[in-house]
């Protein structure tokens, strides 16, 4: 059937591998976990360990922001600075990409994808303050044979999570990787198909729940794209959540499950709907009561989650919990009328109960090609992320709200969000000294990984 023509320009990644990799356009959905404490431990062959004899560094170098406070070192504009590029963390001869950030670990973790010499691996970053950042070197089972990538990851109470796919020919399976530390990755595996089998399966978001996990994302076979789930009681040992026509969909309506997030003691799933025999896309979400073992959908209102007017098509790609309710944020596209009328535009709905949505927020100044790819609820305030097309740039965006209700686009700033090439923020986290937002830039004339921070009163 018609697809939607892509939402942005093609980023390089994409060129090189998102058609088999992803089931819609940009990967990252947030879900960040706990609020660790530990204090941070140098990894060994960091330079603080340097200092004390070892001759031979194991791990790139963080970004040199010179002595005193570093955050003076930035170039702040309505609190956000962008973090100087480091060629050795950020970038390298290939592509890279940060789909998502926590809090954890050494202070932050980042997690995505780096494309070299042809090879697509996982790809991990680290660092203690969000200022200072190291890539991860030292753990194999980020590689592998084929294409591995990593889009989400979660902070339990005893170590992260990290979930994505792997394609080995064409075979395409869920994939899930464990740290204590953040810095060392161990690939976990399972029998019995609960990762994959004949069918392609993707992770494309997890969140912790008490000691275990819950992931969500999409299975699709020769005729359906349905909805998928699995669980977790301590993140290395996993179930396939069985699948349900009713609740999940395939033969009548295509399903995606993009992002999760908690719903007082249950789960709120939230993805994206198409009908078989109709051009249509519309926002959907399902709650779980026992731990995301079952699913129900919520039955709400075309209006309300989806459109009953010109076709458009409505792509979720995250949902927050916040003392206000349930935000969920998703990049709509019109398609119809002429081509002056047609349009690319961020939305923002919000729930008190996860069953009843109302959409309020809908931004399209100027018809600017405006897309959100995530939403943060922070003890700042609530914070929406992605891009926006402005003639031949493609800039990152942000958007800020206190309670929920009120929302306004930062102030663009060509020194902080521009540049050359396409800028996107894909997730956030509330993190060292403020917000930590991750992502790519292409400024650099190849497809590098990109980090963002919001500090109070700068």
């Amino acid at each position: 059937m018609t697809r939607p023509p892509p939402l942005a320009p093609l980023l390089i990644a994409a060129a090189l591998f998102l058609s088999g990799c992803s089931p819609s356009q940009p990967a990252p959905t947030p879900a960040v976990n706990g609020n660790p404490t530990a204090t941070f431990q140098p990894p060994p062959g960091s330079e603080e360990e340097a200092e004390t004899g070892d001759p031979e560094p194991a791990h790139e170098q963080p970004d040199e922001l010179g002595p005193g406070d570093p955050l003076d070192e930035l170039s702040f504009r309505n609190g956000w600075a962008r973090i100087p590029f480091n060629f050795t963390v950020f970038g390298g001869y290939g592509a890279d990409q940060m789909n998502d950030v926590a809090a954890g670990g050494p202070g932050v973790v980042a997690v995505g994808f780096e494309v070299r010499d042809g090879d697509i691996n996982a790809a991990a970053w680290y660092s203690p303050d969000a200022l200072g950042w190291f890539r991860v070197t030292e753990s194999p089972d980020l590689r592998g044979s084929g294409v591995q990538t990593i889009n989400a990851v979660a902070t339990g109470t005893s170590r992260l999570i990290a979930v994505g796919m792997e394609k080995i020919g064409d075979d395409e399976n869920a994939a899930v990787w464990a740290s204590t530390d953040g810095v060392l990755w161990t690939r976990i595996r399972a029998g019995n198909g609960v990762f994959g089998d004949t069918n392609s399966q993707v992770m494309e978001d997890v969140i912790a729940v008490g000691d275990g996990f819950v992931a969500v994302g999409v299975e699709k076979t020769d005729a359906e794209v349905r909805g998928a789930v699995w669980t977790s009681p301590d993140g290395t040992a996993w179930q396939r959540v069985p699948h349900s026509e009713g609740s999940f969909g395939g033969t009548t309506r295509f399903t995606t499950l993009k992002a999760i997030a908690p719903l007082g003691s249950s789960l709120l799933a939230v993805g994206s709907v198409e009908p078989v025999d109709d051009i249509d896309v519309d926002a959907a979400a399902w709650l779980s009561h026992d731990g995301g073992a079952t699913w129900i959908p919520v039955d709400a209102p075309e209006t309300s989650l989806g459109d009953s007017g010109p076709v458009r098509f409505q792509r979720v790609y995250g949902v927050v919990e916040s003392g206000a309710g349930w935000f969920m944020v998703a990049t709509e596209q019109n398609l119809a009328g002429s081509p002056s009328g047609e349009f690319v535009n961020g939305l923002i709905w919000h729930s008190s109960d996860g069953s009843e949505w109302s959409r309020i927020f809908d931004h399209k100044p100027d018809l600017y090609q405006q897309s959100m790819l995530d939403i943060l609820a922070s003890s700042l305030g609530l914070f929406a992320a992605g891009y926006e097309v402005l003639g031949d740039q493609v800039q990152a965006a942000v958007w800020f709200s206190e309670d929920g209700s009120t929302w306004s686009q930062t102030p663009r700033s060509e020194a902080v969000f521009g540049g050359s090439g396409i800028q996107h923020i894909r997730a956030l986290a509330e993190a060292g000294p403020g917000i930590v937002a991750v992502g790519i830039t292409t400024e650099n004339e190849e497809q590098d990984a990109a980090v963002w921070i919001f500090v109070p009163g700068r």
